[in-house]
């Protein structure tokens, strides 16, 4: 047992000598395990374990029991204690996340304060291989099917690694007992709430009733799709380390690549989302038209000029907001100015600066985006549009469509920034209300390609 986890120490470059280890401890067979090997490898270690308070006094009895081993083995112990229930209900997520959430944030932040280079956790060959069987499940490609990986990298250059990959939980109790090293039972293991749990306790029997070597075996393809996985994602690294330019990427030269390369591409550059979000990304790259746009978690892609630009998805238009003379207003990334004047004047900027004969106005003036059916004669073309055709003929993406302000009034469209205004009620001799639009320009944002 000692010489397998060296030898897997020494092939993955897990630990580097010298450097001190923060040891993942629950109290149960896997991690006591994994105590005991590392000190009988010579690795210095720090002991962490974290409370989850989910089982009440059991909880706190494993808490006692690796405190209490530590002290026995003489090696350095830290605490952790938090609500992962409570943590759940706050944010809407399931139990064992909330907990894995709290446990590595815990640890990350002990790695940092004992000065230790990696976090071990003892994950063994039945996780790996039940976290594989998990993803089929689900539907998972090469990167799901690659299973746990041995290193990991966190925050801060601590290294994530898990040296019992090779080793099966049956060896590790026989170890165990072998040498009369005690561990303690969560009963929450023995519970087929978890699908995990039935995975583990049903069909993990039933693999090996097939083939006693079943999580080995899973484990040995799950590394060959591992190192299938590595490659294709440094092609896709490579890519982007070519192409991505201030947060955009060719879209015909994501596809040209071939299909796994280009999806590993994708994926990256839009954070990772679900095979579903993917599909229509790849579907945006590969027939999509100028002005498309596809909204992703936290992310908006947008085609234009045979570009994919990634940014954040832009905040709803504000709703409609009445002009009177005198107001000068925000809306929606635009300074507003409404003024009341003589007609005739300096000639302005007529596609941003709009003069109204106070007479001719029907009602209120409001500033807001175009509305279905909308048209406007505008002055000096003697034809009346729709808003819809007018922004289409100007090139303008259709996701930006309704971002553009619109002046109307109670009988209609009055003006269209960046257009001009219509011919109906244009500023001749008298009073007259001017609007003055100015875009308030804002530095964007988008992914790095890394």
């Amino acid at each position: 047992m000692k010489t397998s986890l060296t030898e897997a120490i020494r092939q993955q470059g897990l630990i580097v000598p010298g450097e001190r280890v923060l040891c993942a401890i629950s109290g149960g067979i896997d991690s006591m395990a994994m105590l005991h090997l590392l000190l009988e490898a010579g690795v210095p270690l720090v002991c962490a374990h974290f409370n989850h308070g989910l089982r009440g006094a059991e909880s706190d009895r494993d808490a006692a029991f690796v405190e209490a081993r530590c002290r026995a083995l003489d090696v350095p112990f830290r605490l952790g204690r938090g609500d992962a229930a409570a943590l759940a209900r706050t944010q809407k997520k399931g139990l064992e996340a909330a907990a894995r959430e709290m446990r590595y944030r815990f640890l990350l932040a002990t790695a940092r304060e004992t000065g230790c280079a990696a976090v071990a956790t003892a994950h063994t060959a039945d996780d790996n291989a039940e976290t594989v069987l998990l993803n089929l499940l689900r539907g998972a490609g090469a990167r799901g099917l690659a299973g746990i990986p041995p290193v990991r990298q966190l925050e801060g250059g601590i290294r994530l690694i898990r040296p019992l990959l090779s080793v099966t939980r049956a060896e590790l109790a026989a170890y165990l007992d072998g040498r009369g090293i005690p561990h303690v039972e969560d009963s929450s293991n023995a519970s087929d709430d978890y699908v995990r749990n039935r995975v583990r306790h049903a069909l993990m029997p039933l693999l090996r009733e097939l083939n006693g070597a079943a999580a080995e075996h899973i484990c040995a393809s799950a590394a060959l799709l591992r190192a299938d996985e590595e490659y294709l994602d440094g092609l896709a690294l490579a890519f982007l380390g070519e192409y991505c330019q201030e947060g955009t990427l060719p879209a015909a030269a994501v596809r040209e690549l071939p299909r796994p390369v280009a999806m590993r591409v994708l994926r990256r550059a839009a954070g990772s989302p679900g095979r579903a979000h993917l599909e229509r990304l790849y579907a945006l790259c590969a027939d999509g038209q100028n002005g498309d746009a596809l909204d992703l978690p936290g992310m908006r892609v947008t085609r234009q000029g045979g570009l994919l630009s990634f940014g954040a998805v832009p905040a709803a238009p504000p709703d409609p907001a009445a002009l009177r003379p005198g107001d000068s207003l925000s809306w929606g990334g635009y300074a507003v100015r409404c003024r009341a004047e003589r007609a005739g004047g300096e000639k302005l900027d007529t596609k941003r600066y709009f003069r109204f004969q106070s007479g001719e106005i029907c009602g209120m003036i409001t500033v807001g985006v175009r509305r279905p059916g909308d048209r406007i004669r505008l002055q000096g073309r003697g034809v009346t549009k729709s808003l819809k055709k007018l922004f289409a003929e100007a090139g303008i993406p259709r996701y930006a469509r309704e971002r553009v302000p619109v002046v109307r009034d109670e009988a209609g469209v009055l003006a269209v920034y960046g257009f001009g205004q219509s011919e109906r009620a244009a500023a001749g001799d008298g009073a007259a209300i001017s609007i003055e639009i100015t875009e308030i320009k804002e530095s964007g944002s988008g992914f790095d390609g890394k």
